[in-house]
């Protein structure tokens, strides 16, 4: 957050065509990449950029790069995904044995398409080179020992970082 924010000082509107889905781009190798920006990088850029966020776009220095890919690697790294902290914060509110018998699927059809084998067979792939193999998660060692009420907080607070920073499409060409 450090590098972004000093990064965001040093950052600076220029004078073009905005895409609202692209506010900030920066400029690489010749060309220019177009950067999406989830919940906290808009605001962020609401308060540094007043009224020109959204009407003219934001040139990022490259430190304010540095940062938005550092919120960028931890949001990837909250995800839910075997060894990724996401996995190991997920545990904690739904304990060992996961979602109940409530949950519902993430697809309304669940008849599967070819699109959803080569997508579930990518995300397979994933996490078993993620995991090294491994699809179980390893034993909590002291899941018998309660926890505090403000360690049962972190969490909740990492899910919602996850969801300040995640970014569905990172960049644009």
């Amino acid at each position: 957050m450090p590098v972004l924010l000093v990064g965001f000082s040093l950052s600076r509107p220029v004078v073009g065509a905005v895409n609202s889905a692209t506010p900030f781009f920066i400029r690489f190798a010749g060309e220019t990449v177009g950067i999406w920006d989830g919940p906290l990088l808009h605001l962020l850029g609401m308060l540094f950029f007043h009224g020109a966020l959204g009407s003219v776009p934001v040139e990022l220095h490259p430190l304010a790069f540095a940062g938005w890919l550092g919120l960028f690697v931890t949001a990837l790294n909250l995800m839910p995904l075997g060894q990724l902290d996401g996995g190991r914060i997920l545990y904690l509110p739904m304990g060992a044995a996961g979602p109940g018998p409530g949950s519902t699927p993430l697809s309304p059809d669940p008849r599967p398409t070819g699109h959803h084998l080569v997508v579930v067979g990518s995300g397979v792939g994933a996490v078993l080179l993620v995991n090294r193999s491994r699809l179980r998660h390893l034993p909590v060692l002291l899941s018998a020992v309660p926890l505090d009420p403000m360690r049962r907080l972190v969490p909740w607070f990492a899910i919602l970082i996850f969801f300040l920073t995640f970014v569905a499409v990172p960049v644009s060409l």
